[in-house]
Parts: structure tokens; C-alpha cells; sequence
């Protein structure tokens, strides 16, 4: 108990200090505010730029280079020897997308629906959502923690926790909780196959928690983190896969081409493009996620809290 608080925690202890705050809140609170976080990691870091391909002549052979904004660094698929007899014909001028958001409309172009709008999690306000000290009487609290793109123990989850209709599907659920509050502890991400139609089931059940009077609330865990950093070594070969069927086919489809995919690095660039800073689901899903709440008497946090 920490000053009349139970502390619930799930995972691996993690120092939560006024000097040393987790890497989340920063990752986070600089995906939603500004945008301009730059993970320092060893993975090349880039900033938010569409390569355009551009034709380039080089004796009697079609090449494409891809330059990007900001930044010196070309992209070039290949350059066969010089030929200083041969005039060399220039490349055409850079044709440059909307730095700001390139591939979002990408995912919605040709379509009735808004594809990320399956993962928004409603609006939190910070003191009101992470702060419910006084439940209604008889109030139900659940939680669970690390999920790790398993769509059947989550389903399995909810459906004895009464959160879920049985009789409904992971692609359309049905909250059946009424006013419970259900906190999930963090980490549905790496590890599985099916992480994001576990995030895609928890965001649909958290909207219409929140109809019913009810919540859903979702926490950082630290394997989110680290895919807003660009970090995937705990990512499944499958989960990999779910990230280029479900996100990066749709923008290779709409797009007309592969290449947007260059200024990633060869760095799981479905999977980053959904996480990083800024990303396609950073804002509507990630930045409606917290750090930490209090419901009731229970302070709910993924790896816990240590004094000072």
C-alpha cells in the first residue's frame, strides 16, 4: 500500500522517480505534443519524409533515386560506372508529399471507411479518466495485464470477466460490461501474431464502455515503448506479417508503389510507420493511452512504482 493506495502492477519492476521517469511518458507525451522525439538507439533515427521516385539516366540504363527531405543522405536503387564522354542527364526536380502526415490519407483513399478509426480509443483527460478515486456502489473493477498479440486469451479474458458477448466476433465485439471499469496493464504488443486485432478489439470495447457508462482503460507497457522507438526485437515473425497485411498492403495499394517504405531503413517499416512519433497510430490510439490511474483505492500501473 502506498499513502492508502493498494498498488496493482503487472510485469517486470520499473523505476518510476521525479529524475528517471520511464521512457514511455517521454516517447508518448512527444508523440502526441510535438512530434520531434528522436529515439537514441542504435536504429538509423530519420525524420518524417516521402521518398519520391524520381527517374535518373545513367548511360543507356533507367534507374530510380529517392532523396529525402532535411537531410544530405540519397537513396540511389543503383549507379553503374562514370563515363565522362557521355553527358549525364540531370534528375527532374523532387516532387515532395505533405511532410506532416504522408501516409495517414493513404490508408483511406478508395475506401468507405477510415481504416484507423478501427483503433481509436476515446479521449482521456489527464486528472479525470486517470483519476476515479469514488466508485458508484457495487461498482465493478477488473484488470489484466500483458496480452502479447494473443486474440484468444484476450477473448477468453473478457468473456469470463463478463466484458464481452459471447455470441459476438473480434472483428464487431460487443461490450457487456454496463459500469465496470476495466484497466488492461499494458503490453498488447510483440511477442504474438495478433496484435493489432487485439488492439482493434480493446479500442471498439472501450467506445462503447464508455456509452455505457463504464471504461476501458488502456496503459503503456514498456513493449510499447520500445515500438515508438523503433525497437523490435521482442515483434513475432507473425506479428510482423499482421503489420504488412493490415497496414502496409493498404498503403502500398492506394499509394501505387512500395518505395514510401525506403525512408524506414529496412526497419519493419509497416510496423514503425504505425508506432513512431507522429506515426498512423500515435495519436488516435497511443496518445489516449496512460502512464498510471487511480480507480477507487487502486493505483493500476505496468511494472510498478518505487518510492522516491
Amino acid at each position: 500500500m502506498m499513502n492508502g493506495f493498494f498498488v496493482a502492477s503487472f510485469s517486470r519492476p520499473l523505476a518510476y522517480t521525479s529524475s528517471s521517469r520511464p521512457a514511455v511518458t517521454a516517447a508518448f507525451s512527444s508523440a502526441v505534443n510535438n512530434r520531434s522525439l528522436v529515439p537514441s538507439s542504435p536504429v538509423p533515427s530519420r525524420r518524417r519524409s516521402c521518398l519520391v521516385p524520381q527517374p535518373i539516366h545513367n548511360h543507356n540504363h533507367h534507374h530510380h533515386g529517392y532523396t529525402r527531405k532535411g537531410t544530405s543522405l540519397q537513396f540511389f536503387s543503383s549507379l553503374l560506372g562514370d563515363d565522362s564522354n557521355k553527358e549525364k542527364e540531370q534528375p527532374q526536380p523532387l516532387i515532395l508529399l505533405d511532410p506532416k502526415a504522408p501516409l495517414a490519407p493513404l490508408l483511406s483513399e478508395n475506401s468507405h471507411e477510415n481504416h484507423l478509426s478501427h483503433y481509436t480509443l476515446p479521449p482521456t483527460t489527464i486528472g479525470t479518466d486517470d483519476y476515479q478515486p469514488n466508485l458508484k456502489k457495487g461498482q465493478r473493477v477488473v484488470a489484466f495485464g500483458d496480452i502479447h498479440g494473443d486474440i484468444s486469451a484476450l477473448r477468453t479474458f473478457l468473456i469470463t470477466a463478463e466484458l464481452l458477448d459471447p455470441e459476438s466476433t473480434n472483428e464487431e465485439p460487443m461490450w457487456s460490461g454496463g459500469e465496470t471499469i476495466c484497466v488492461q496493464t499494458g503490453d498488447v504488443l510483440d511477442r504474438g501474431d495478433d496484435e493489432l486485432a487485439c488492439f482493434r478489439l480493446l479500442a471498439t470495447l472501450a467506445r462503447q464502455a464508455k456509452k455505457a457508462g463504464g471504461a476501458l482503460l488502456l496503459l503503456y507497457g514498456n513493449h510499447e515503448s520500445l515500438n515508438a522507438a523503433g525497437l523490435f526485437q521482442y515483434a513475432n515473425p507473425g506479428g510482423n506479417t499482421e503489420f504488412e497485411k493490415t497496414i502496409g498492403a493498404r498503403i502500398d495499394y492506394n499509394y501505387g508503389s512500395n518505395r514510401w517504405r525506403l525512408q524506414f531503413a529496412g526497419n519493419e517499416p509497416s510496423r514503425w510507420a504505425s508506432f513512431e512519433p507522429g506515426g498512423l497510430l500515435a495519436e488516435n490510439m497511443l496518445g489516449n493511452m496512460l502512464v498510471a490511474c487511480v480507480v477507487g483505492r487502486t493505483v493500476f500501473v505496468h511494472a510498478g512504482l518505487v518510492a522516491g
